[in-house]
């Protein structure tokens, strides 16, 4: 068995991990750029297990007869992921700024946002009533002074990532010379989605803070099942 855990927390100057540009130019702003960056995740934990059932011919259990012939020989091959959900943006309309090049983000007007879980339309994974769009302040009417979001980069995380892999073996010896080896392997067992970031514009309310699609990783991916036969001579 081997097994890793890494907890981490990745900081820099530029949160979108690019040395072209920035995301606030502003000098009011410029303090912002500081985040956490947009691929850190907090957790990460990964192992893998190679286990020879106590059955058969040599074992403890079912050593003799019928019972070792049936279940002797058979090995098991699970491995699992699981990460933290990365970093992301509560952004904003930014038209009004008349500043190009820099992120527009969202005021935050709840202390404490709450976390609901949902997937899908009409089900947020986020609280969207902690969030607003800039508006000009109260009792006026019209706003004469363009300004930035309360919020900074990367405030909030999305959904985790898990993924669980099994395989399952069994070598016979039909002669002295050759071996045939029956294999059985299931990629995402559980079959848990990797969900994307949820839909992070509050400009958008018909679809804001709500997750509508997957992403597409080397590590998650649709359940597949395999099965196969390799001789060895």
């Amino acid at each position: 068995m081997t097994a890793s855990y890494t907890w981490s927390k990745a900081l820099g100057i530029n949160a979108g991990n690019s040395d072209s540009g920035l995301r606030f130019y502003v000098p009011s702003q410029y303090s912002k750029n500081r985040a956490v960056s947009d691929f850190d995740r907090t957790h990460s934990f990964v192992t893998a297990l190679n286990y020879e059932l106590p059955f058969g011919k040599g074992h403890a259990l079912a050593n003799s007869g019928f019972g070792s012939k049936v279940f002797g020989g058979w090995r098991l091959n699970p491995n699992i992921a699981w990460y933290s959900g990365m970093p992301f943006i509560v952004t904003a309309d930014g038209s009004s700024l008349n500043a190009p090049s820099n992120t527009q983000v969202a005021d935050q007007i709840n202390a404490d946002v709450a976390k609901l879980g949902g997937v899908g339309l009409g089900t947020p994974f986020y609280d969207p009533s902690a969030f607003m769009p800039i508006v000009c302040p109260a009792n006026t009417s019209s706003c004469t002074t363009a300004r930035f979001g309360n919020m900074g980069l990367n405030a909030l995380r999305g959904p985790q990532l898990f993924n669980m892999n099994l395989g399952v073996f069994r070598e016979f010896s039909p002669t002295e010379r050759l071996k045939l080896q029956f294999r059985g392997e299931a990629l995402d067992l559980t079959n848990t989605p990797p969900l994307a970031q949820p839909n992070a514009s509050v400009s958008t309310p018909s679809n804001f803070m709500t997750i509508t699609g997957t992403i597409s990783t080397a590590t998650a991916q649709q359940r597949i099942m395999r099965f196969g036969l390799r001789l060895a001579f």
